[in-house]
Parts: structure tokens; C-alpha cells; sequence
């Protein structure tokens, strides 16, 4: 099945291993498949049990139940309990989708409270460091770039997460591959 056909499209999905499924939905089934995929491949999906079969097993199957051309979320986590309560699925975690939304206000309490965080320098924005640039420097200290955004270092230094470069920068390990990494202006001598 091309899964690419199904991109920003939502609809409900069952992945099955070993003949024991899960359910889940999503508003974009294409980018939902590839989380999976990707999540599962490399080791790392949340969900633990999913993750164990998978390693056991290495393989799944990803079958669209249901797509649907015009739903909101919160219908369409409605209309997953369907099939939750149908199916009975074994690998899910969460027993009621419904139940794991958030209200408007607590979402908009969330947001307030990363708004501040970010306002006050407890989190750093991981594209421009709070808008700061970096310099890179070659591990005998020669300046090879000055004065870029984060989102182009990775590009530059072939690193797969900007969290890589953000980490080393703001816990004060600036190496990162065969480069030095650090903000602009930032004094290198005592490194």
C-alpha cells in the first residue's frame, strides 16, 4: 500500500504483530505511519510492549480501518473508542482515547507556562537559541564559520538532531563531532 496517498488525511489504524493489535488515529495517517515505522526501527517507541514484539518479531503489519474527509480531533478520538471497545487490542497502553485529551484551558494553561519558561531562559528555542547565533571552530581552535543559526549547523556539521548542538551549548560541552560549537562571541581560549 502506498501510504503516501494517505497524507493529511485522518482515519483510524490498527498495527498488528504477531496476531495482537493496537489501535490509534490520527489527523495525517501518512506521517503517522512513518512515526511508527521510523520509532519502531531504530528502537525508541514509547510504547514498551509494541516495542518488545516488534524486537521480537521484526515485523508489522499498519492497515487503515477508516479514513474520514472532514473530522475534528476530538471526534475522531471519539470514533477510535469505537474501535477500541470492537477490537479489544492488545498492545495499547491507554485504554480510552478520549479520556488522555487535554481541556482548552489546560492546553492554554501548557502553553502559558512554555511561554514563560521560554521567556525567562529555562527553555531555549532549539532552532535559533533564543535567537542567538553560533560560531564553528575546527578542533584546533580555526574559526570555519561565523555568526550561523543553529538549523544550519546541523546541516553544516551532518548531525541528525539541532538537540545535539543545543545540549553541548547550553551544558558547556561545545565538541560536537570534529567541531567546536559555541554562540558567537563566545571567548574559546579556555576551552
Amino acid at each position: 500500500m502506498n501510504y503516501k496517498d494517505f497524507k493529511k488525511i485522518p482515519g483510524i489504524y490498527k498495527i498488528t504483530i504477531n496476531n495482537k493489535i493496537y489501535i490509534g488515529s490520527s489527523i495525517n495517517i501518512y506521517d503517522r505511519y512513518i512515526l511508527h515505522k521510523n520509532t519502531l526501527r531504530k528502537n525508541i517507541h514509547r510504547n514498551r510492549y509494541l516495542q518488545r514484539a516488534y524486537n521480537k518479531y521484526k515485523e508489522f503489519n499498519f492497515d487503515i480501518i477508516i479514513t474520514y474527509s472532514n473530522i475534528t480531533r476530538e471526534e475522531l478520538l471519539k470514533e477510535e473508542l469505537k474501535y477500541f471497545e470492537l477490537l479489544n487490542p492488545h498492545y495499547n497502553l491507554i485504554k480510552n482515547p478520549v479520556l488522555n485529551t487535554f481541556s482548552d484551558e489546560t492546553k492554554k494553561r501548557i502553553s502559558d507556562s512554555v511561554k514563560k519558561a521560554y521567556k525567562e531562559g529555562r527553555l531555549i528555542n532549539p532552532w535559533s537559541l533564543n535567537g542567538r547565533y553560533v560560531d564553528i571552530y575546527d578542533l584546533n581552535k580555526n574559526l570555519l564559520y561565523s555568526n550561523i543559526l543553529v538549523k544550519d549547523a546541523i546541516l553544516i556539521i551532518k548531525v541528525s538532531n539541532r538537540s545535539v548542538i543545543n545540549n553541548a551549548i547550553r551544558k558547556n560541552r561545545y565538541k560536537v563531532k570534529n567541531f567546536i560549537v559555541v554562540p558567537v562571541n563566545f571567548d574559546i581560549s579556555n576551552l
